[in-house]
């Protein structure tokens, strides 16, 4: 951001902790020192102060256990708690936190604020973003912002006698028993499957052997056109090239006309359109295990090589080759190329291979420094970045050394073809000078012919690594599982009533993992309103994925109205729920087409949707209105805002069945209860399943859906749980101090009708 006018100053080093947490790929221990020695006590008491002792505990490797690339394998309160470590780590004087408490449970939240804020940062300048009202009876001084002006300043004390703003708020919150329920329980059960396994989460990338196959050439071909249009441009290119070899004039226009780098144009897009539908149909395992850099280094270099470089060798080789076959004696030109090519192509296609899997570091180095880019100010990302381009420099320059060596060898082999053929012609007495000196002149011009068409071979041989890369993901991704097609098609307005049924259903990640949801037994009838809640792995954000069919199940089966989901088109499937994360996702554009990027809807239906969302007033302040600016990840918004968009975007769909994972986790208690207004009046004869830190926002569902380690432990309506004294949801309402639902359903519903 730029400051307009004012200035600010700071004094000494400062650290940040952003709302979304951020983590790199590397083991837990290397994401909290961050390039920093290790101090071991003062380590020890860092882990200690941010709740992380028993989660390192019950990692296979400890605290040296590998992290996904975008923490994959944890959970939002274990990264958001690595986080808060990371900066604690730095010994920084002045410390900024932008409501990282809010993405772990009440309990950790409280351990947390009390022992590495309060007492770790004691004598820190410390200012921390939250919603968490009980957190400001214990600051030194409380900031209210409204209207993006500082409204109140003061004591928690001092606002409270002072009866403003600040008041309300407070006794708003206490009104409604806001505390968070404590839907993570650290270190107790079962981590992600991912942890459970001790391979490597990032696997290496592959690198071919031997020669480039046959195959890669042949799906070359296909993509140009099939074998009958490469043997039609093949035969064009030979009659050419004799059209050349009688006059001169015809290779100038033939150049000046194209020189066939259109037919490699073709072949590009061709092989960019299967390797794109590859990549958009791969299951969601594939993109946890490759890094986004790989993807992107296939998609841009690799793309290139094939672009450009093939264009310019393909036909340049040809015209050599066929410069060799039609003009001169062709077998001393035949036998150069064989003894040449088995001895001097293998480094030369080698440390191509090297290169662009070299290349891939830099590219997932660059993309993993962008996603962090708020809180990255370390000399060691920068160092970290110079090695990975170090490394590409040396397979860069090894492979331009390969190939002027290789140039040096070839122009020495026939500069000895030279030489034999000159001693032969002098002391033959059966050549007549006019013989020998057309034997010097065609050897003089097969080996340069020759010289060439080697060193263009062999280049293109190598560039066409990038091909081969390229068919490997166009031919070899894995895809999500194929539809098995229905006698009777579902029907258009399928579902009607959109209850669900899971009978027996297993789940696993990989196979060969252990399972994560172990025999799920459960019937929703439509338009029911369903909580979920559960301890850290306990398979909620699993179930979720399930019904979206990210992850095939690998025995049992959900159906939804009686069709088992299975045998439904994925498109038509999920066309049908709609889905509010946690994590918000806008695109980059206009607030129209994050709404409706399809222009399915009218301007009024656009409207009605963000006065239901609460936005109507903050876009129409916009000078553009629905075509003001989205940027890229909605950077220009706040998460809270951000999670109004998904909302409105949802209330247009108007699906049957809604899926909330963790939705307020990141907005304030005013915004969670509009959410949850809106929700519970836009989607009333809707089927909802909410899975929630905040009980609050589930403790009026009709039933309460209670996964401990991948079984359903708890499935009844709130009431009847808040009776039984073994409950685990009644446990975790005693832990709010709520003991008796009715009256908190009813403080609920009066503050909603109010606002």
């Amino acid at each position: 951001m730029i400051i307009l006018t004012g200035h600010i100053g700071i004094n000494g080093r400062l650290s940040y902790v952003p709302q979304q947490a951020w983590v790199h790929c590397g083991t837990l221990q290397e994401n909290i020192l961050f390039g920093r020695p290790m101090e071991k006590n003062r380590y020890d008491s860092i882990i200690e102060a941010c709740c992380l002792v028993s989660d390192i505990n019950i990692l296979p490797n400890g605290d040296q256990t590998e992290i996904g690339e975008r923490g994959v394998n944890l959970s939002g309160g274990q990264r958001q708690r690595i986080n808060i470590a990371r900066a604690l780590y730095s010994d920084s004087d002045v410390y900024l936190f932008d409501d990282p408490l809010s993405a772990v449970d009440t309990r950790v939240a409280k351990y947390i604020f009390k022992n590495a804020i309060r007492r770790f940062l004691k004598g820190k300048t410390t200012v921390m973003v939250t919603h968490g009202m009980h957190f400001l009876e214990k600051c030194d001084q409380v900031i209210l912002l409204e209207n993006n002006c500082i409204e109140e300043q003061g004591t928690h004390k001092e606002l409270l006698n002072h009866g403003g703003r600040y008041t309300q708020m407070f006794n708003f919150v206490q009104a409604n028993n806001d505390l968070e329920g404590e839907t993570e329980t650290e270190g107790r059960h079962t981590q992600t499957q991912l942890f459970q396994s001790k391979t490597i989460i990032i696997a290496p990338e592959e690198k071919q052997q031997g020669q480039v196959s046959f195959h890669t050439y042949a799906a070359y071909v296909k993509a140009c056109g099939g074998f009958c249009v490469a043997l039609m441009v093949f035969v064009v290119f030979c009659l050419h090239t004799a059209t050349i070899l009688f006059n001169g004039i015809w290779l100038q226009r033939w150049l000046d006309d194209g020189d066939g780098s259109h037919i490699a144009l073709i072949a590009s897009s061709k092989l960019h359109q299967k390797m794109f539908q590859r990549v958009l149909h791969c299951p969601m395992s594939f993109f946890d295990t490759t890094p986004v850099g790989r993807i992107l280094n296939r998609f841009s270099k690799d793309m290139d090589e094939c672009n450009e470089k093939n264009g310019l060798y393909i036909p340049i080789s040809t015209w050599l080759c066929n410069s060799i076959f039609i003009g001169y004696d062709w077998t001393n030109g035949v036998v150069l190329i064989i003894i040449m090519d088995l001895w001097f192509h293998a480094g030369i296609r080698e440390t191509k291979r090297y290169e662009s899997i070299a290349r891939s570091g830099i590219v997932v180095q660059l993309t993993s420094a962008m996603q962090g880019l708020s809180i990255i100010r370390q000399d060691i990302f920068i160092k970290k970045f110079h090695t990975y381009v170090n490394e590409h420099q040396k397979c860069h320059m090894l492979f331009y050394a390969t190939l002027l060596w290789f140039a040096f060898r070839v122009e020495v082999l026939c500069s000895l073809l030279v030489i034999i053929t000159g001693i032969l012609v002098t002391y033959s007495p059966y050549i007549t000078p006019a013989m020998a000196g057309l034997a010097l002149s065609a050897s003089f011009q097969v080996t340069q012919i020759v010289t060439g068409l080697i060193r263009n071979k062999s280049d293109l041989q190598a560039r066409f690594t990038a091909v081969e890369r390229i068919n490997e993901y166009a031919k070899t991704l894995p895809q999500e599982q194929s539809v098995v097609s229905l006698k009777t098609p579902v029907p258009r307005e399928w579902p009607p009533d959109g209850s669900i049924t899971l009978k027996d259903v297993e789940l696993s990640y990989r196979p060969g993992l252990p399972l994560v949801l172990k025999g799920i037994n459960c019937h929703i009838k439509g338009g029911e309103k369903i909580g979920v809640i559960g301890r850290t792995g306990a398979g909620k954000s699993s179930l979720i994925g399930n019904l979206l069919r990210l992850m095939e199940i690998d025995s049992g089966s959900i159906t939804i109205d009686g069709i088992d989901i299975a045998n439904v088109p994925l498109a038509q499937l999920r066309s049908v729920l709609a889905v509010i994360p946690q994590e918000p996702v806008l695109f980059q554009g206009t607030i129209r087409y994050n709404l409706d990027p399809f222009n399915e809807y009218t301007d009024e239906m656009l409207w009605n949707a963000l006065e239901q969302s609460y936005l109507k007033e903050k876009i129409s302040l916009e000078s553009m209105q629905l075509e003001a600016v989205v940027d890229a990840d909605g950077n220009n918004f706040s998460v809270g805002e951000k999670q109004l968009i998904c909302l409105a975007r949802t209330i247009l769909r108007k699906n049957k069945i809604l899926l909330l994972d963790e939705a307020t986790a990141f907005v304030d208690v005013e915004t969670d209860f509009k959410i949850q207004k809106t929700v519970h009046e836009t989607f009333a004869e809707c089927t909802i399943l909410t899975i929630a830190h905040r009980l609050n926002t589930i403790w009026d569902s009709d039933r309460i859906l209670v996964l401990d380690a991948g079984r359903v432990a708890e499935f009844d309506s709130p009431e009847i749980l808040m009776e039984d004294e073994s409950s685990f949801f009644r446990a975790m309402m005693l832990a709010m101090g709520v003991t008796q639902l009715s009256s908190n359903r009813q403080i609920q519903t009066g503050e909603s009708s109010a606002s």
